[in-house]
């Protein structure tokens, strides 16, 4: 009976942790969008650009700036990168995890 004391407790709990999470306003920033050559639009953030780079330990870094970076943040040095200009091209597939078999063409 404890036992079952105990998970409703805990789930209580959790679900006021999950109205507080929704409740919570939400950050907004600005955020560009650009086309790519095939009309594709493509956020103008660090994400996208080609120059960013993982550290050896596991950080986001700009190459051109020296900074650790977070996903959304922008610099004026901000490139659009390969495969975001690539998108849209077309005629790709889709391959299953880990093997070489097309799942969809």
């Amino acid at each position: 009976m404890l036992a079952m004391a105990g998970l409703q407790l805990n789930w209580k709990n959790q679900m006021k942790r999950i109205k507080n999470i929704k409740g919570m306003k939400k950050k907004t920033c600005q955020i560009v969008q650009v086309m790519n050559l095939y009309h594709i639009q493509v956020c103008k953030i660090c994400a996208s650009c080609e120059n960013k780079r993982i550290n050896d330990r596991g950080k986001r870094v700009c190459m051109k700036t020296q900074k650790v970076v977070g996903q959304q943040d922008v610099c004026p040095v901000w490139e659009m990168s390969k495969g975001c200009q690539k998108a849209g091209i077309g005629g790709g597939v889709v391959r299953l995890k880990g093997t070489t078999e097309i799942i969809i063409r």
